[in-house]
């Protein structure tokens, strides 16, 4: 990524279970300033990212609902919220950034 002009990278450590990931986002999304402008599009991902429900067993199932274009704008947020429960983000916060007061985390139980 040096070579392509990228630099300041962190590698993010693997976790094994989408869940713990999860976890740690709902933990450090208090902590999160958007540009509420630009991140229109990504905000409007987090926002959708839901469950996958099973219409054959009539249930929600614990994985990503990777239909609907959501969870890759989840997955480099919940990067991170994985950086963030390392220690390894040093975030100045601007006045020019806003939290979004309406978010709320989705529940576990129903996929919202």
């Amino acid at each position: 990524l040096n070579d392509l002009g990228v630099v300041n990278t962190e590698i993010v450590p693997v976790i094994t279970e989408l869940n713990t990931g999860i976890q740690m986002t709902r933990k450090h999304f208090p902590s999160a300033y958007f540009d509420v402008d630009g991140c229109k599009d990504g905000i409007k991902r987090l926002d959708n990212y839901r469950k996958r429900f099973s219409q054959r067993d009539n249930r929600w199932i614990d994985e990503p609902n990777k239909s609907n274009g959501c969870s890759e704008g989840a997955d480099a947020f919940r990067q991170w919220a994985q950086s963030a429960e390392n220690g390894r983000l040093n975030v100045a916060k601007k006045k020019t950034y806003q939290t979004i007061q309406s978010y709320s985390p989705i529940d576990m139980a129903t996929g919202y």
